[in-house]
């Protein structure tokens, strides 16, 4: 991006990704039903994330046993769906439950689901019956917009860059039509004449490059 920035300024840009789960991967405190309580005032210890430990340089902290250290971090908050943020942890001011997560039941009843606490965490094996919307906590939570929709890291950078993101279906790697580009482009290299110089090296690289049609892509 710093590179298109500085070359290609004056012209809108997309990149394109594979459905690979590290192009997928979203922050640690992102919006997950993955281990959350169904009722989070029943809990010993307050629900969250343990997240790596950074310096000002943005390094990770170590200790002493040379291990890198963690902070306890609270999960960022939902959305209602008027675009209202729902935060997940009750109020400093609670008087009972100061900063305490809320649990699934009681996160769906502020969103006007009102059996919410009588419905069970999850299905059994997470195995919902099939055309089920309301049998557990969890299902109804996992098709909510805000947990359906939260962005990956790579989606946050680029938006942040000004840049769009669009990812391919899923299928195998292989498949992906760039690897047909890398194909013709080693094809017409290999046919370019030989030379340990370096500056050739290059140019036949980019003639090459530049060699694939649009057809072919």
């Amino acid at each position: 991006m710093d590179l298109l920035d500085v070359h290609y300024l004056n012209e809108d840009h997309t990149f394109q990704y594979d459905n690979a789960m590290t192009h997928r991967k979203c922050a640690n405190d992102s919006l997950s039903i993955c281990h959350m309580p169904n009722n989070g005032k029943r809990q010993s210890e307050n629900w969250g994330v343990k997240v790596l430990q950074h310096g000002t340089d943005g390094q990770p902290v170590y200790g002493h046993n040379r291990k890198p250290l963690k902070v306890f971090k609270l999960i960022s908050g939902a959305w209602f769906s008027d675009s209202q943020p729902q935060d997940l942890y009750f109020p400093e001011s609670h008087p009972m439950h100061p900063r305490l997560f809320k649990g699934m039941a009681q996160i769906l009843e502020e969103c006007s689901f009102n059996n919410a606490q009588s419905l069970k965490a999850e299905c059994k094996n997470f195995k919902c019956a099939a055309g089920s919307t309301d049998c557990c906590c969890c299902h109804i939570l996992f098709n909510q917009p805000d947990f359906a929709n939260v962005k990956s890291l790579l989606e946050e950078l680029c938006e942040q860059h000004g840049y769009a993101v669009i990812f391919l279906p899923k299928f195998h790697l292989e498949l992906n039509f760039i690897e047909m580009c890398w194909g013709y482009a080693k094809w017409v290299y290999c046919q370019s004449t030989i030379s340990s110089d370096p500056n050739i090296l290059q140019r036949h690289t980019i003639s090459a490059l530049e060699s694939v049609p649009l057809m072919s892509m």
